[in-house]
């Protein structure tokens, strides 16, 4: 009876194994995408953030798609500068790293 059940149990280990290394990957791509936002986000990013997960960024928010065009500081805490972004139907303030002149 168990030497049925090995193969059943090593391919629901491997299901397993691949659903939690894609979430993790997903979670990943989600944070770096986000990281530095400077407002509320909304859905499954908004969760995250609230939760911690997704850094805020150091701009004032957005007023009705507006944003103020300052300095601040990345979440890896280099220059920036804060541009408005579309997050779906929102537009949102991010900390963008300054781009290095030559």
């Amino acid at each position: 009876m168990i030497k049925k059940n090995k193969p059943a149990l090593a391919v629901a280990l491997c299901l397993l194994a691949v659903g939690l290394t894609t979430g993790a990957m997903s979670l990943h791509a989600m944070v770096n995408t986000y990281s530095g936002v400077c407002g509320p986000l909304t859905g499954i990013p908004g969760l995250l953030q609230r939760a911690g997960f997704v850094p805020a960024g150091k701009c004032k928010p957005s007023v009705r798609g507006v944003c103020s065009e300052s300095l601040c500081k990345t979440t890896a805490g280099k220059a920036g500068h804060c541009k408005a972004e579309k997050d779906g139907h929102v537009i949102v303030c991010v900390c963008l790293p300054g781009v290095v002149s030559r």
